[in-house]
């Protein structure tokens, strides 16, 4: 295998990925690595046992046996000729996510239903009788043990297997720990034994489950889907409409609940919550959003506005269609007082061009997972191109010339030194000197959930749906995807939930807007009164925004930051479309993935 490349590219996520294709594209070597034995980097899609992994790496400190083996590598020192200095990507990688919390709730046991002699769930245990020690056992070696065959027989009873030794045994630890501190105990594990169906039936279907840890979706208007068809790469995708898109409100009779957002002529005139004179305005200023550029008098100095005043003062709009315009047909997530008007505008229009063009919806969701998936795609167009890949693959070192201005390689798990003229790499595999020389004070964090459930919480029934969750106390509001299987994200009858909102300067309070939004719509407290859809599985996460200035680093290195906090991916591919600009600078004829020949042909 050759070791000299134009260019090597560390990470599979989407902006890498789409770097790799352009260059394989435009005739440029590539090499692509992965530490990682997925596709996805830092945009990951994962099932059900990838998932439990994650969490246990990301919530317990745990997955530093490949940094230990690299820090192995570093320490006994390499053939290459200048400086070289050391990648941790784990630790890297488990810095870009805090706060990690899995929830598994119990679900009903179906066998129990049918068996004709039920099972005795409750453990009692005269501890006081029990010696503190007796030769090899304990007063704790016997509770446990004592613990462990009950919930062994039980299970078995209710035939509940494929359950991972790791879950067992924690399982077993949380019901010692719930006992109380008195001589004699008594406590039914059936509450354990139905989370441990929950988990074994999710198990039972792991790789029907694809869960998109960063998920966003493509504008049928937007310049991501106009590159994946320019370029053909969408042949290798397959997406499926938002069916329907729903706001939270407050106010109104019914107390709060979700009303459907009115997003053409027929959705406006069909609402029935909505007074006659309100619909008159709401149309009157959707039909001038979409003419604006051509009647900007109208605007009468509100151009740089706040784009709310415009609506409230300028057009008499309603505080509740005002909320679904600037916060679900503008998607302004963010701080709304800084959207001005003629942005506002122009994101509105977009929201109502992009209906129709594939359909009646605004935006996309790939089908088999998210960013990793349309990552995917441009990776093959790069393995096509002549690209090289190596998946589980680590780095061990950052090769530099002897005065550390310019990335020369990069020492791989196997020793040997990958030459290149450019590096493109994710903030996960940058050296830790590069990331403590940026600004970490200006990174941002996103307040994730992900929650697993087998009926959606909307009335009605639909396989992709946005609701939006306007800001309360926190300036940021929630923005809640749900997706079925229609997806092929999950198996028949369950649904996956997406929540996502900005931490912002205050993470108590955005940690109370999720809360808002899940409380909302699950029923993740368990009452057993209510009529919200009890969550199966429910993971919370904070996830980084990390951004590297580039002159921070080497001239030669280009930096590909994660995810960001918009709702789509055209962010991703403007900065891989700039990145791709800065390596062929001196050759302006390139063109960014043009359209393959063989589709003029056709």
């Amino acid at each position: 295998m050759e070791d000299n490349f134009h260019t090597i590219v560390l990470g599979t996520g989407l902006v890498e990925s789409i770097i790799a294709g352009a260059l394989a594209r435009s005739g440029k070597s590539v090499l692509h690595l992965d530490q990682q034995d997925r596709y996805g980097g830092s945009w990951p899609t994962l099932n059900i046992r990838q998932l439990l992994d994650w969490v246990d790496e990301h919530g317990s400190g745990m997955g530093k046996e490949v940094d230990n083996h690299v820090k192995t590598i570093v320490e006994n020192g390499s053939a290459h000729v200048g400086s070289s200095i050391p990648i941790y990507f784990t630790d890297n990688e488990s810095q870009g996510y805090k706060h990690v919390e899995l929830r598994i709730y119990g679900s009903s046991i179906p066998e129990r239903d049918h068996k004709e002699v039920d099972v005795d769930t409750t453990i009692s245990i005269d501890v006081a009788s029990i010696p503190l020690t007796d030769g090899t056992s304990t007063r704790q070696s016997v509770i446990r043990e004592t613990v462990q065959n009950k919930l062994d027989n039980t299970l078995k009873h209710y035939a509940i297997g494929g359950l991972t030794s790791d879950i067992l045994n924690r399982t077993i630890d949380r019901i010692i720990h719930s006992l109380p501190p008195t001589s004699t105990v008594t406590i039914d594990i059936l509450p354990h034994v139905q989370q441990l169906a929950t988990y074994a039936n999710l198990l039972s279907k792991s790789r029907q489950f694809n869960i998109d840890l960063a998920p966003k979706l493509v504008s049928c208007t937007g310049s991501m889907v106009d590159n994946l068809m320019d370029s053909g790469i969408g042949r290798y995708l397959e997406f499926k409409g938002v069916e329907r898109t729903y706001m939270y409100t407050q106010a109104g009779e019914q107390g709060p609940h979700f009303d459907r957002v009115p997003v053409s002529k027929e959705d406006v005139f069909q609402d029935k919550e909505l007074r006659y004179v309100d619909k008159r305005r709401l149309m009157k200023f959707l039909t001038f959003a979409m003419e604006h550029e051509e009647q900007l008098d109208v605007l009468d100095g509100y151009q740089d506005k706040p784009y709310r005043e415009l609506i409230e003062e300028k057009f008499s709009i309603s505080t509740r269609l005002a909320d679904a315009i600037v916060f679900a047909l503008a998607a302004t997530n963010g701080d709304a007082h800084n959207v001005t008007a003629m942005e506002g505008l122009s994101r509105t229009k977009r929201f109502m061009t992009s209906i129709g063009k594939f359909g009646p919806f605004a935006y996309l969701v790939p089908l088999y997972g998210g960013g990793s998936e349309i990552a995917q795609a441009y990776c093959r167009v790069c393995a096509v191109y002549g690209g090289i890949y190596m998946l589980d693959h680590p780095v061990s070192q950052l090769c530099m010339d002897e005065n550390k201005e310019k990335v020369t390689g990069v020492i791989g798990r196997d020793g040997v030194e990958y030459k290149c003229e450019w590096l493109v790499a994710g903030t996960d595999y940058l050296p830790s000197s590069f990331l403590d020389g940026s600004d970490q004070g200006a990174w941002q964090w996103v307040n994730m959930a992900v929650a697993i459930t087998s009926a959606p919480f909307h009335n009605e029934v639909n396989e992709v749906n946005l609701t939006v969750f306007p800001p309360q106390s926190h300036p940021y509001g929630s923005y809640i995807l749900t997706v079925g299987h229609g997806t092929q994200v999950c198996p028949e009858g369950y649904y996956i939930v997406f929540y996502s909102t900005l931490c912002g300067d205050d993470e108590a309070k955005s940690d109370d807007a999720l809360q808002s939004a899940l409380s909302a719509t699950l029923n993740v407290d368990e009452d057993p009164i209510s009529s919200q859809p009890k969550p199966l599985l429910l993971l919370k996460y904070k996830r980084r925004i990390r951004q590297i200035p580039p002159s921070s680093l080497p001239f030669n290195l280009i930096s590909c930051r994660g995810p960001d906090d918009t709702l789509d991916y055209d962010g991703a591919l403007k900065e891989a479309k700039d990145a791709f600009d800065i390596i062929l600078a001196n050759e302006p004829d390139r063109l960014f993935l043009p359209r393959p020949e063989e589709m003029d042909e056709e």
